[in-house]
This record gives structure tokens, C-alpha cells and sequence, in this order.
């Protein structure tokens, strides 16, 4: 298990776990249990004893940066009952609306389909237990104010830039002012598929952690890394090898991995000796990375 605390001198540290055992994110908050990226998943992560969450950011037409994952409104809030706010048609998306504009909006559960639960009958849970409509789009701020009287580390994940997200990349400088507002600088992460963004971070915060998300496997991901001065790789957990995450590791690279929700794939994650493992059942993968008859039952 890599557990190293320094890494090359041109990248932030990433935090990485002291334990001996992967840090477990809660992927878009404990989204198996509750609507995704909104306040109720993210206390359900704590519940559930993750080590940190993974939440997405996107930038409102006011340039306040919130949480939401898709890049239409339509199909996981109540926007169609606001016929006034769908601006754009079913196009409509967050940087198309106010933050007061948004906050007339509640955040769906899941798509409630049987492949999303663990194939392990202690951890899926009825559906009549999960939260359901109500939540409404938090902001990063109010995560943030609950997390830092927490322990729980937060990946930012940076979403695709908006039409009127334009340099000088005001997504950039919101997330950090947020971040340096509430004293998180050393329990974040910022990752995106963007990677432009990752570089102008590393200009603008050297010391804010960054990591490079990527579904299909890089062919460098040492030296892609090193070239934009990200401190951590973020594949998707079926396109990296374990000599892959030994290889980063020797560069002081961490490796968090992505999305594993049953007790096969997660067990197969493991063996690959990841920093990180990002979840929707945050339970589920602390239980089988970290065995202790002490483990809390989330639901």
C-alpha cells in the first residue's frame, strides 16, 4: 500500500491515507442511499464512515459554484414543473440559471435500477429507506462549512466548461476562494476531465491538490501528470494495471480509482493498491477494505 507524504516538488499532496487501507470517497455524496450531490448524501456519507466525498461542481449564470453532475437540469430535479425556468428547453442547465433561480428546485433520487445495487444482499437496500425529492442543488460553500468541522477529505470534480465560462476560467477562481474561505486547502482534491483547468490551478494554487481524470488509460500518465503539475490520477478502475499504479507511485503520484459499487469490483480494485476507491456504497467498500466487526451500518 503506497502511504508516502511527499511527493516531487512542482505538486501539491495529495491527501493520502496513513492507515495502511485505500481512502473510501462516497462518490457524488453516498448516492446508492440519496439523491446525488445534495446535503442529505453527504451526511449519509459520513454515516456510512467514508474517508471522504466526491462531489461535481458547475458554475450558475452568477457565478456561484453548486452541486449537480449532469449537464441538463431536466432529468434530476423538478425543473419541468417550472415551465418559467427552462430557458433553454430541455437544454437547460445550471449556468443558464440564478442561484436564486435554482433554489425553486429539488434535487431526484437515482434512477432506481437493479444493476446500481451491490450484488450483496446485506448492503442493497429497499427502495422505501432511500431519501426521495426534496433536496434542493447545495452550494460548494454550505458543503464545505459542514465538511470542515468533519474529518472528511472532498474531491472536487471540476464539470465541463459552460458558454459562459470563459478565460480567465472564473470556475477556477471561485472553487478556490470558496476552498481558502473555509480553511480546506489541505483536505481537498480538485479533479477534472478538463484537464486545462488542472494546469491553471496548478498556476493559480500550487498547493491545492489536483488529480487527472481519465476513462481510457493514458499511454504516460507519469509524464501527463508531471507536464500540468497534477499530484494525483484518477482512471477509471478497469483501464490501470497494478505495475500502472506502482510506476505512479514511484513518481510520488497518488492513484484514486472510479466507480466500484459490488463486492466483485471492489475486491478486484483492491488487489490493484489504489490511495483511493470511489463508491456509491461507501459502506460497502469500507467494510471489504478495512474489515472490523465495529464497521457502522449505514442504513
Amino acid at each position: 500500500m503506497h502511504t508516502k507524504n511527499s511527493h516531487h516538488s512542482n505538486t501539491a499532496l495529495s491527501p493520502l491515507p496513513s492507515s495502511g487501507y485505500p481512502n473510501i470517497f462516497a462518490h457524488r455524496g453516498a448516492r446508492g442511499y440519496a439523491p446525488e450531490n445534495t446535503m442529505a448524501a453527504i451526511r449519509k456519507a459520513r454515516e456510512c464512515n467514508a474517508d471522504g466525498i466526491e462531489i461535481d461542481i458547475q458554475m450558475t449564470k452568477d457565478h456561484e459554484p453548486v452541486l449537480f453532475h449532469d449537464s441538463t437540469l431536466l432529468h434530476r430535479t423538478n425543473i419541468t414543473q417550472f415551465p418559467s425556468l427552462l430557458v433553454a428547453g430541455d437544454e437547460t442547465g445550471v449556468h443558464h440559471l440564478t442561484l436564486e433561480q435554482l433554489r425553486n428546485l429539488s434535487a431526484s433520487t437515482i434512477e432506481d435500477t437493479p444493476e446500481t445495487y451491490p450484488q450483496d444482499p446485506d448492503f442493497a437496500p429497499p427502495v422505501e429507506t432511500k431519501e426521495t425529492i426534496g433536496w434542493p442543488i447545495p452550494t460548494l460553500a454550505e458543503v464545505l462549512s459542514y465538511a470542515q468541522h468533519t474529518s472528511l477529505l472532498v474531491n472536487i470534480e471540476l464539470k465541463a466548461p459552460a458558454q459562459n465560462d470563459s478565460p480567465p476560467l472564473p470556475i477556477v477562481d471561485a472553487v478556490l476562494n470558496r476552498i481558502e474561505t473555509f480553511g480546506m486547502q489541505h483536505r481537498v482534491i480538485i479533479s477534472s476531465f478538463h484537464h486545462e483547468y488542472l494546469a491553471t490551478l496548478a498556476k493559480r494554487a500550487p498547493s491545492i491538490a489536483t488529480g487527472v481524470l481519465t476513462y481510457h488509460a493514458l499511454p504516460s500518465p507519469v509524464e501527463y501528470c508531471q507536464n500540468i503539475h497534477a499530484s494525483s490520477y484518477h482512471p477509471y478502475w478497469k483501464h490501470v494495471t497494478r505495475q500502472d499504479i506502482e510506476t505512479l507511485h514511484q513518481a510520488d503520484i497518488s492513484v484514486n480509482v472510479w466507480t466500484v459499487n459490488t463486492a466483485a469490483d471492489i475486491h478486484a480494485a483492491l488487489e490493484l493498491g489504489a490511495d483511493g476507491l470511489f463508491s456509491d456504497f461507501p459502506d460497502l467498500a469500507k467494510q471489504l477494505s478495512v474489515p472490523s466487526p465495529e464497521e457502522a451500518d449505514c442504513m
